[in-house]
């Protein structure tokens, strides 16, 4: 098998002794900070990962915490 050339970028972590993962130089989308991950990471910590998604989410979140509080005031209406 050929010998792949190294990246600068990129350095290979050992999880287990059978297993190793190349990790590369990224940044993170959310906050801007420089971090080292997988090929599919995309945030530095779930923080981000958790903001990023609810920005995605934002109107859907927003709709059914308004449907809540909709029927939870009707329900105190009807008692």
């Amino acid at each position: 098998m050929p010998q792949r050339k190294k990246d600068a970028n990129v350095k290979e972590v050992s999880v287990s002794p059978v297993r190793r993962y190349q990790v590369s130089k990224k940044v993170c989308p959310v906050c801007g900070q420089k971090f080292m991950g997988t090929k599919t990471a995309k945030y530095d910590r779930l923080a981000c990962r958790q903001k990023a998604n609810h920005e995605r989410h934002a109107s859907e979140y927003r709709q059914f915490k308004l449907e809540k509080y909709r029927r939870q005031k009707a329900q105190e209406a009807k008692t």
